[in-house]
């Protein structure tokens, strides 16, 4: 719940803008949000000791230090590595209707199309071969790859390298993706909130640059840091909060700078009650 209190807004605030020019890079001490190759999301703090598992491998995130925000990794010796973006295979044209020869009528599935065994994958994965390297040679020895149509060829490739890839995105918090992070894997945490409500809400409210916000969170900070980030630094926003500390998960998450959170007042709920039975007290001494 929040309630905003409107003033006129300057015609311009382009100091708040400035920052949009360049790419931002990852920096130790950041939180980034964390997205696997099911989609899966995570936020993870950079440290010198942070560690996180990319597929089945527990790896060290202190390669990401450094890197645009955006990049696309994967486990390669044990360690990640940055990756060309899109993958090889995405971009592969289809081939046309007059050019197919063959077709997938008389194939027959299962293993014994494959010439590779399941130890000889392993060695091919312990001497460094990237997923897609890994799909080719699995491509060379399958006994129908070269029977297969164009198309066929190109998703068993995707598949096989989708398969035994352990990849992982390195993306910017934003509002939507912790949104999304909570609403998949906590919604309870955020009283299922959706984008679209919380969206609905800023919108209906009109709190922009020098609004004077009244805000209760008690979704992990998701409205707080929602608020914040519209205001960019500049108005006034008291926060309530039920307990001794306000909620500001999310509000840490998305890495604001001071003059961002130099906006943002916390007061407890206990602690203005106190001040109206303080000021209730006051009245009936007076009279």
């Amino acid at each position: 719940f929040f309630f905003a209190m409107s003033e006129t807004v300057p015609e311009a605030a382009a100091a708040a803008q400035a920052a949009a020019a360049e790419v931002p890079v990852a920096t130790l001490g950041m939180t980034v949000v964390l997205r696997d190759e099911k989609g899966t999301l995570r936020t993870q703090q950079l440290t010198k000791t942070s560690k996180s598992y990319v597929g089945k491998a527990s790896v060290s995130l202190l390669p990401m230090v450094g890197q645009p925000l955006g990049t696309l990794f994967a486990v390669e010796q044990g360690k990640l590595r940055p990756q060309p973006y899109p993958p090889s295979f995405e971009d592969e044209p289809e081939a046309e209707d007059g050019d197919v020869k063959e077709d997938n009528r008389n194939l027959i599935p299962g293993h014994q199309n494959q010439e590779l065994s399941e130890q000889d994958v392993l060695d091919l994965k312990k001497k460094g071969l990237s997923a897609e390297e890994l799909a080719l040679e699995l491509a060379k020895h399958s006994k129908t790859f070269q029977s297969k149509t164009g198309f066929s060829q190109k998703k068993y490739l995707k598949k096989k390298a989708k398969k035994y890839a352990a990849t992982v995105y390195m993306l910017q918090p934003t509002v939507r993706l912790l949104a999304d992070l909570y609403f998949s894997r906590f919604p309870d945490k955020i009283n299922f909130l959706r984008i679209d409500a919380l969206s609905s809400m800023l919108l209906s409210s009109g709190v922009r640059a020098h609004s004077r916000v009244l805000v209760l969170d008690m979704v992990q900070g998701l409205l707080a840091a929602a608020v914040l980030d519209r205001m960019g630094g500049l108005g006034e926003m008291v926060q309530l909060h039920a307990g001794n500390m306000a909620p500001s998960n999310c509000v840490d998450a998305m890495n604001f700078p001071s003059q961002i959170l130099q906006v943002r007042r916390l007061y407890s709920m206990q602690f203005i009650a106190q001040l109206q039975e303080r000021r209730r007290q006051q009245q009936q001494q007076q009279q």
